[in-house]
């Protein structure tokens, strides 16, 4: 399902959305959603916090050698 948006947007931005579309082959409305799409996901991605794999650490850590106590 999809909903009807209104937004106030740059005046450049049209202009770019219908060159860059048209080289995509697809409408501006599927072109706005795609990259709105893109966005997002970039976003949430980087929102995650910290990357951290299943790896582990074999090893000592020595307070005395590492913070000079």
């Amino acid at each position: 399902m999809k909903i009807l948006i209104h937004a106030n947007i740059d005046e450049k931005i049209p202009e770019k959305v219908e060159r860059f579309s048209t080289e995509a082959g697809c409408s501006r409305d599927k072109f706005i959603q795609m990259a709105l799409e893109e966005f997002l996901q970039k976003r949430s991605e980087s929102a995650e916090g910290i990357v951290a794999s299943n790896g582990y650490f074999v090893g000592n850590v020595r307070s005395m050698e590492t913070y000079g106590l």
